[in-house]
C-alpha cells in the first residue's frame, strides 16, 4: 500500500521565489503511477511498466503506458500523448493549461483524486 501523497506536499501554501524548481520538484517526488490511478485509471504490471486504458479516447484497448522507473506516462493509442506528473494533471483536468496551474493542483487538489 501507497502512503498518501500529502508527505510530498506539505501543508504549506503553493509558493515558491522559483516556481519552476518547484514544478521540477513536484515532478519528481510525486509517483506517476500513484496520480494515474487516483483518477481511476486501472494499471497492470506489464514487465518494467504499467499498463492501463487511456481515459483520453474512446477506443478500450490497453494504450497508456506508465513508467515508475521515468515516472513519465505515455498514450500509444489515438490520442498519442505523454509526459510527466504535470502534462497529467494539465490534461486531466483541463485538456491543457499552465504548469503553474497544474502544478498548484497536483499539490493540493489532486491528491490523486479526481476532484
Amino acid at each position: 500500500m501507497y502512503p498518501p501523497l500529502d508527505r510530498f506536499f506539505g501543508r504549506r501554501p503553493f509558493h515558491s521565489e522559483n516556481p519552476d524548481v518547484e514544478i521540477e520538484r513536484l515532478k519528481k517526488a510525486v509517483p506517476i503511477e500513484r496520480l494515474v490511478m487516483g483518477f481511476g485509471v486501472e494499471l497492470k504490471r506489464h514487465g518494467a511498466e504499467l499498463i492501463g486504458t487511456c481515459p483520453f479516447h474512446e477506443y478500450k484497448t490497453p494504450s497508456l503506458v506508465v513508467s515508475p522507473k521515468t515516472n513519465l506516462w505515455d498514450c500509444l493509442g489515438k490520442c498519442n500523448v505523454g509526459g510527466s506528473t504535470i502534462d497529467w494533471v494539465m490534461k486531466t483536468k483541463w485538456g491543457s493549461a499552465c504548469r503553474q496551474e497544474a502544478a498548484e493542483d497536483a499539490a493540493f487538489d489532486g491528491r490523486g483524486t479526481n476532484t
